[in-house]
């Protein structure tokens, strides 16, 4: 059996084979140093990834990444010659669930909230006054836009409510909220402790 390993640490060997060609059946391999563990790659979702100084072509995006112990610890996702060589990897843990899920129900699924929302450490003082945040506030993620016809809408959110938790997962910044809303599913109920000026309230919540 494949064993997970998500503990990648900077300056470690690792080996990149890609798919095997239909054509001749044969596979590029590879090897570099892990330069960046753990960096977050933000697009829609904050996903953990690192880089490497591996020289694959681009065709072995997909392909997958083996520390020397033989463990799976990523797939390469991609490449870029702009600054040097560096080939970038999603970390091994972020994909087991997708694979478990890819295997069962044959898509990936995600709960949807239906918020914008920023950190509440980088609000200024003045902008909290404007969102009616209560000043003692300095960590979460303020709802800074509600969507039409949404799951926060039907929960009667409204911009300058902080969301504190997700269920019992302290919530300190926007980071942790798309981490935690990443891990739900559509119509999941979770429950949202919200502060709105100076009153904290449980906010229960359907995902969509």
């Amino acid at each position: 059996p494949i064993t997970y390993s998500p503990f990648v640490k900077e300056g470690e060997y690792v080996i990149g084979m890609s798919a095997r060609n239909v054509l001749n059946q044969s596979s590029q391999m590879s090897f570099g140093i892990v330069s960046l563990p753990q960096q977050l790659l933000k697009d829609d979702w904050y996903v953990q990834t690192f880089q490497t100084d591996m020289r694959m072509s681009q065709e072995c995006a997909g392909g997958a990444l083996f520390n020397l112990s033989g463990q799976l610890i990523g797939m390469i996702v991609n490449f870029d010659t702009k600054d040097g060589f560096m080939c970038t990897s999603i970390a091994s843990n972020e994909l087991d669930s997708i694979v478990n899920e890819l295997g069962n129900d044959g898509a990936v699924s995600r709960g949807f909230l239906g918020v914008t929302t920023r950190d509440v450490a980088k609000l200024e003082t003045y902008e909290k006054s404007a969102l009616n945040v209560y000043l003692d506030v300095t960590s979460g993620a303020v709802v800074m836009h509600v969507e039409a016809d949404s799951p926060a809408q039907a929960a009667q959110m409204q911009p300058g409510d902080v969301i504190l938790k997700v269920d019992e997962n302290v919530i300190k910044n926007e980071e942790d909220l798309r981490k935690q809303l990443y891990a739900c599913q559509p119509e999941q109920k979770v429950t949202l402790t919200v502060q709105r000026g100076q009153s904290t309230n449980l906010v229960s919540v359907v995902l969509s």
